[in-house]
């Protein structure tokens, strides 16, 4: 009884190694993804005549969401979403002018914000009214807004940081 329990040993060794390759090559395959810009989003760029902001890393089994990236009025919207199809985080973005700075700082200064850094800048991060969290920045040319109901905190600001 005791061989035929060392001879099982080796093949049990043998595929958990497999198991844990595999799934750490899967994982890692999403966990670095550089999801970039959707075709949408670079047919907007085009169109637009400017640079739109994505994200150059997003968390394990993040896509882009069923309708990837719309134009408002002021803000371009890109969403993503889990490998189930639930929303997952929103990158809001938009040019910078004048009055809509004077709008937008609200985000990154006021009573209930933390002041951080993104890339340097300063940033504020805080809780929007319906529990969401929220990391806010200017860019040179671009007022940048990530939030997430989902996302742990830390995650939050890594994607941040990588939008590029």
């Amino acid at each position: 009884m005791r061989n035929r329990l060392l001879s099982v040993v080796p093949v049990l060794a043998l595929l958990g190694a497999a198991g844990y390759g595999g799934n750490y090559l899967w994982v890692n395959h999403y966990a670095n993804r550089n999801l970039g810009l959707s075709a949408a989003g670079e047919q907007l760029q085009e169109k637009l005549g400017y640079h739109l902001y994505a994200p150059t890393w997003v968390p394990p089994r993040t896509d882009f969401g069923p309708l990837p990236i719309k134009e408002g009025r002021f803000r371009i919207l890109t969403t993503f979403v889990d490998r189930e199809g639930v929303g997952r985080m929103i990158l809001a973005q938009e040019r910078r002018s004048e009055e809509r700075d004077a709008y937008n700082q609200r985000f990154v200064t006021g009573p209930d914000i933390t002041t951080i850094e993104v890339h340097d800048l300063r940033a504020g991060f805080s809780t929007g009214g319906l529990g969401e969290r929220r990391v806010a920045w200017f860019e040179h040319d671009m007022f940048l807004m990530l939030s997430s109901a989902r996302l742990d905190d830390d995650i939050l600001m890594q994607v941040a940081e990588g939008v590029k």
